[in-house]
């Protein structure tokens, strides 16, 4: 019984090492690739409902606004604060 209890509360080996990261490379690409096929239709797409709104008028993407507002502001690019 204390035997089992000692085996149990070992540390176990993990899988390191060249082999390991090949095949976490594999599934990390497969999965990268896998988003991208699904997603990849959607890139020649025209705005479609708020879209507009969210990113063509929205303060928060232009080059000249500081990062921190992105803190302070709505997905729109409005204060949080604003009614």
């Amino acid at each position: 019984s204390q035997d089992i209890v000692e085996r149990d509360l070992a540390p176990t080996k993990r899988a390191s090492g060249p082999k390991h990261t090949h095949q976490i490379f594999k599934v990390a690409s497969a999965s990268a690739l896998a988003a991208a096929v699904c997603y990849i239709n959607s890139l020649r797409g025209e705005f479609v409902f708020d879209d507009h709104r969210a990113i063509v008028g929205n303060e928060d993407l232009r080059p000249t606004t500081p990062l921190f507002n992105l803190l302070f502001n709505d997905w729109w690019g409005k204060p949080l604060h604003s009614p």
